[in-house]
């Protein structure tokens, strides 16, 4: 078992927001992670002017990541969030399109082993066509990854029922396609996650951790809906290997580290 820690999570805030990229001090939060006995990070990409962007700067992400002992694991493509995928004008579509293929080469050159792409919010899957449109894009983009020679992964966060994730699932070929599992958005749809994992615990590839309240925001770990005896329990069944991604609600600015340490027990 592996905890993660989504990229921000040990920094204040960025203007309020419970989740976005920090500039000017991404760099820091390598050293903070190491204290905290942290090895994994999963990196957000939610906007243009990311250091995914330039290879220098890459580089001088590995290296930090190098010293630091802290993985890159993954990255957190909140970009298609801001930037749809599905009900777009199609003007710009195929840009983000591409982008989407751009992550796998810069995924290649960075070691990092999976993209999650998030088909929630303005990016959800709400009809029978973007399901069928999003499976199509999905196993495209699964193959591509698969000819980069690379054992790169794609995993997708949905806002679909355990039955239409099945159905996105088995209209996928690439087998490198997998789901991320996010604990609090299950819980704040009130789905039952006995019947999630029944129906394709065997196609999760990472779960987010983070506790949300019926039809409600993140709340701290263990104030919330999620019934986590049971995910614990699907957990141990199915035998899960991933990575738990540590993505809970916010504290008090400043108070990072204390908060993260309460998260990970």
């Amino acid at each position: 078992m592996t905890i993660s820690i989504m990229q921000g999570r040990l920094l204040p805030s960025v203007d309020g927001q419970l989740q976005a990229f920090p500039q000017g001090r991404w760099t820091e939060e390598f050293h903070l992670a190491k204290e905290l006995g942290i090895t994994a990070m999963e990196w957000v990409y939610d906007n243009y002017s990311n250091p995914l962007e330039k290879r220098v700067m890459i580089d001088q992400m590995l290296v930090l990541s190098q010293k630091a002992g802290v993985e890159v694991r993954s990255i957190c493509a909140d970009f298609f969030v801001r930037f749809p995928l599905l009900r777009d004008s199609r003007q710009y579509y195929q840009d983000r399109v591409n982008s989407l293929y751009w992550l796998c080469l810069i995924s290649k050159y960075a070691g990092i082993k999976r993209i999650v792409v998030p088909f929630v919010d303005m990016n959800a899957i709400h009809t029978t066509d973007e399901l069928v449109e999003t499976s199509t894009l999905m196993d495209a983009v699964g193959e591509y990854a698969l000819s980069l020679s690379y054992d790169l992964e794609i995993h997708l966060e949905t806002n679909l029922g355990a039955l239409d994730t099945l159905k996105l699932l088995r209209k996928i070929r690439s087998d490198n396609v997998k789901i991320t599992y996010d604990t609090g958005n299950s819980a704040s749809m009130d789905r039952d996650p006995e019947e999630e994992w029944v129906t394709y615990g065997n196609d999760i590839g990472s779960i987010h951790i983070k506790d949300r309240i019926i039809g409600g925001p993140s709340v701290p770990l263990g104030t919330g809906a999620v019934k986590w005896d049971v995910i614990a329990r699907l957990v141990k069944e199915y035998n899960y290997h991933g990575d738990f991604v540590l993505q809970p609600a916010r504290g008090k600015d400043g108070d990072e580290i204390e908060w993260t340490k309460k998260n990970i027990e």
